[in-house]
C-alpha cells in the first residue's frame, strides 16, 4: 500500500498538478513541520560543520520551530515591502552567501510558497540561482503549494534554471484527509529522499497514508483536476465579492498580485468606529470569525504590520 500511494502521489505531483520536474517522494505520517526539520537533519547529515539556515521571514512558527528542533540556527531575512506586498529580500540572501564568515556554514535557505496575504509568495527562482552558485541546498516549504498552477510554475522554472532540493507539502491542505501527514519530494531520484526515510526513526500510525490511499482511488485524476479548477475560479470569485464588500464599507483589498491563495483586506475604519471605541483589541475579530466557524483568518494589528 505505501508502494502504491507513493506510485499515485508521484503522478498527481507530475500529470495532474503539474511539477514536471519531480522524480521521487516519500510520504511521512507527521505533518511538514517535523518533515522539515527531518528534511534538515538528513541534510546535515551530509555537511556535519553547517549549522545555519537562511529563512526569508514568514510570520508562521512552523518553520522557525523545524530549524530549531534540527539544532540549526536560523538566519530571518526581513522582506521587501513593494506597495501593499511584502517581498522576497533577494539582496540580503546574497550578502548573507556572500559573507567571508558564512563560507561552509550555511546548509540550506528554506524559502515559502504558501504564505498569509500581504505576504507574497517566496521568490523561488532567483532562490534557486543563489542555491546553484553558492552549493546550497534548497528547501521549499511548499505546505498547500500543490493546488496553486502559479505556485507550480515558478517551482518547474526554479529546477531548471537553479538548485532545487526538497519540497515539502501537507496531504490535508492539498488532498482534503485528515490531518497528520506531509509528502516529501525532490527533483533527483535515489537521493535524499532516500537519506530522509533512512533517518525516519521507527513506526508510526498508518492512518495517514491510508487515507491519502483511500483518496487518490476515490477521487482519481478528473475529479483531483475539477478541484483544481474550481479552486482558481473560487479565489477570484471571492477576490471580486470582497472587493465590493469592501468598498461599501470604507475598506480595501490589498494589491498582492504574487499570492494566489490568500488575500488580506484592511479593517481601519473598523478598528476606529467600533474596537477602539469599546477598548477591544483588532485581533479578537479573528476570534469572533473562528467562534463562527469561519477559520483560516488571521487579524493583525497595524503596528504589528509596522514592525
Amino acid at each position: 500500500m505505501v508502494k502504491l500511494t507513493k506510485s499515485m502521489a508521484l503522478n498527481c505531483i507530475k500529470k495532474v498538478v503539474g511539477l514536471s520536474c519531480i522524480n521521487d517522494a516519500l510520504i511521512l505520517p507527521f505533518a511538514t513541520g517535523m518533515s522539515i526539520a527531518m528534511t534538515l537533519l538528513a541534510l546535515r547529515s551530509k555537511r556535519p560543520d553547517a549549522q545555519y539556515v537562511i529563512w526569508p521571514r514568514i510570520d508562521q512558527k512552523t518553520c522557525l520551530k523545524s530549524i530549531v528542533t534540527a539544532n540549526m540556527i536560523p538566519i530571518p531575512v526581513e522582506p521587501l515591502l513593494c506597495g501593499d506586498e511584502l517581498r522576497t529580500n533577494i539582496p540580503a540572501i546574497q550578502k548573507i552567501l556572500e559573507a567571508e564568515d558564512m563560507q561552509g556554514k550555511i546548509l540550506a535557505i528554506i524559502s515559502t510558497t504558501s504564505c498569509f496575504a500581504p505576504r507574497a509568495i517566496d521568490n523561488v527562482i532567483d532562490i534557486a540561482a543563489l542555491c546553484k552558485k553558492h552549493d546550497v541546498n534548497h528547501v521549499v516549504n511548499n505546505a498547500y503549494g500543490l493546488q496553486c498552477s502559479r505556485i507550480t510554475s515558478d517551482l518547474n522554472t526554479a529546477c531548471r534554471k537553479g538548485r532545487l532540493d526538497v519540497l515539502i507539502s501537507s496531504t490535508d491542505k492539498n488532498f482534503m484527509v485528515p490531518v497528520g501527514g506531509s509528502l516529501v519530494y525532490a527533483p533527483k531520484k535515489k537521493d535524499i529522499i532516500d537519506t530522509i526515510n533512512k533517518f525516519y526513526p521507527g513506526r508510526a500510525s498508518g492512518a495517514p497514508i491510508m487515507d491519502l490511499f483511500i483518496t487518490f482511488l476515490q477521487m482519481g485524476e478528473k475529479t483531483l483536476k475539477l478541484l483544481l479548477k474550481q479552486r482558481k475560479d473560487n479565489y477570484k470569485i471571492l477576490k471580486e465579492q470582497l472587493s465590493l464588500i469592501a468598498d461599501k464599507y470604507e475598506e480595501r483589498v490589498f494589491d498582492t498580485p504574487n499570492n494566489k491563495i490568500s488575500m488580506a483586506v484592511s479593517l481601519r475604519r473598523l478598528d476606529e468606529r467600533v474596537f477602539r471605541p469599546n477598548n477591544i483589541n483588532a485581533t479578537y475579530f479573528g476570534s469572533y470569525l473562528f467562534s463562527r466557524r469561519v477559520s483560516g483568518i488571521r487579524v493583525c494589528n497595524e503596528s504589528f504590520g509596522k514592525r
